[in-house]
């Protein structure tokens, strides 16, 4: 089959304003049909010889067969300059209100990889406050390019994996940038005059137009964080940021903060302890530590696991938001629904067994009533005190008894009743997994999942079970206003015939507005809990 010249595609392309993304879906539609005539994206990429930055391979071997693995840095440095420099082409703002840039490292395993990600953000602030108040008030976020900047294929990530590979050539970048300390945007002389960005200082030709001071950050998992420090599999009793014990941070009687772990102070402490000064084989004298740090972070900068938080606060609504849209708005199968049905039935159902069990088993009165009653023996013969004793006592005895089997009976009836829910669970999630009832299946998620990815650049993962991680995660709460209004209106402009039985738009506008106040609410929150860490 005949294949466009590369060098028409690309103009094509051009002309039509069609991203690759746009492109890779065209062409799936094309390899389906069999009529594909494009060139794959490889070929194109190659003829972009200024709109990437070049990885640079590094060959290392993993397992016991000693197994050839791949692994690649890009530079970080010349990564977020040359992003950056996109970037502006596209965007402008203010660059005399320019208060500081935050160059932040992220790290994380999944799908048999260990991929590290690297974003700036340039911070704008338009009056400049004085005196000892927060340095963050008044602050806007104006421009956040990211990149990956390393990647590992392993099966575990491992500080030795780590320092056989990206570690050190990820440092060096990360030093560069601490080493310039500040960044400059600048009109190139040499290219036209356009805005561009580098760290340090610029060619004196090139007219300055700001700059600040940047500062590195590291975002990630604990895991992530103990390998990052040197501490890789460090028990959960010794804290990150302080060298003290979870008996000495979690007790309320004495003081609770100890001196902060610097990377002087941990290179000092690993010494002492390859010198001897330390026993190494005391815990209390480790306190976790057992390597070299890999990067050039201060540990102070490494923020509260904010990764899989994000993925929490976004995940879990998300989630829920989107059960609510298949359950009311797309068109489920019916034996889909029908299970559903039932088992919603089966909670109702569950959920009054347990509150008869839970009156059933309060059993404290007549027992308190036994044991007042009871008789004393003496010569194997009981006691009476009176002369309704005997009867008081067979029949509070016999009360007892009657309500210890319908405890039992309850008891069995909310098991049983578990059992079914359990089966009936598995059913549903058997269903859901058939190709005819799985995502791909449903025209109003697929509409979903694309508007956030064209006008939003929000990606659902491959991995991870499919949900929204890191970045993604952080647009998202980000842009939560205009994400949700978006998503209101396509759910708006469903006709009524598409949906199901029984919604309305004023249901559909009360959902998005909940949803919308409370990605706002996490959104506050998490912002929060980053400036208190800072």
């Amino acid at each position: 089959m005949v294949k466009l010249d590369p060098e028409f595609q690309q103009a094509m392309a051009f002309d039509a304003n069609v991203n690759k993304t746009q492109m890779r879906t065209i062409k799936s539609y094309l390899c389906a049909a069999n009529v594909d005539i494009l060139q794959p994206e490889t070929v194109v990429t190659a003829l972009e010889a200024t709109d990437f930055v070049k990885p640079m391979p590094i060959e290392f071997r993993e397992g016991r067969g000693k197994r050839r693995r791949v692994a690649w840095h890009i530079p970080v440095d010349t990564l977020l300059e040359h992003n950056t420099n996109k970037a502006l082409k596209a965007a402008s703002f203010k660059c005399d209100d320019l208060e500081k840039a935050h160059v932040i490292l992220v790290g994380d395993h999944g799908q048999g990889a260990f991929r590290v990600m690297v974003t700036m953000l340039l911070i704008t602030r338009q009056h400049r406050r004085r005196g000892n108040t927060n340095e963050h008030i008044g602050t806007k976020l104006a421009l956040e390019v990211d990149g990956q900047c390393g990647y590992v294929h392993c099966t575990k990530d491992t500080c030795a994996i780590l320092k056989e590979t990206i570690a050190a050539p990820i440092d060096h970048g990360l030093r560069n940038i601490r080493a310039a300390k500040c960044v400059t945007i600048y009109k190139d002389a040499l290219d036209n005059n356009k805005t561009k960005l580098c760290f340090g200082n610029t060619h004196s030709q090139n007219t300055v137009l700001a700059f600040a001071d940047v500062e590195l950050f590291m975002v990630g998992d604990l895991a992530f964080y103990s390998m990052a420090l040197g501490k890789e599999s460090m028990a959960n009793y010794w804290c990150w940021r302080c060298p003290l014990a979870k008996t000495q941070w979690t007790d309320n009687t004495a003081v609770r903060v100890g001196p902060p772990w610097t990377l002087d102070g941990l290179r000092i402490h690993l010494e002492r302890l390859r010198n001897g000064e330390l026993n190494t084989n005391e815990a209390h004298d480790v306190r976790g530590v057992k390597e070299e740090a890999l990067w050039c972070i201060e540990p102070r900068n490494v923020i509260a696991p904010a990764l899989h938080n994000n993925e929490l606060f976004v995940n879990t609504p998300m989630k829920a938001f989107m059960k609510w849209i298949h359950n009311r708005i797309e068109q489920v199968a019916e034996e889909l629904l029908d299970a559903r049905l039932e088992y919603v039935d089966l909670l109702i159902q569950l959920e009054i067994e347990t509150g008869m069990l839970a009156d059933a088993s309060d059993m404290e009165a007549l027992q308190a009533e036994c044991a007042s009653l009871k008789p004393t023996k003496r010569h194997g013969a009981y006691q009476w005190r009176y002369d309704e004793h005997e009867s008081d006592w067979n029949d509070a005895s016999a009360m007892l008894k009657a309500a210890k089997a319908w405890a039992a009976d309850c008891k069995q009836q909310t098991v049983n009743t578990g059992k079914l829910l359990k089966g009936l669970e598995n059913k549903i999630t058997a269903l859901e997994k058939k190709k005819e009832h799985g995502a791909m299946s449903q025209p109003i998620r697929q509409r979903i999942e694309e508007l956030l990815q064209e006008l939003y650049n929000i990606v659902r993962s491959a991995y991870h079970g499919g949900d929204f991680e890191g970045n993604h995660c952080r647009k998202l709460i980000r842009r939560a206003n205009e994400v949700m209004d978006s998503i209101q209106q396509l759910l708006l402009d469903i006709p009524p015939e598409d949906r199901s039985d029984g919604c309305d738009d004023n249901e559909m506008r009360r959902h998005c507005a909940a949803y919308k106040r409370l990605f706002v609410l996490m959104r506050w929150f998490i912002t929060a809990i980053s400036r208190l860490a800072l």
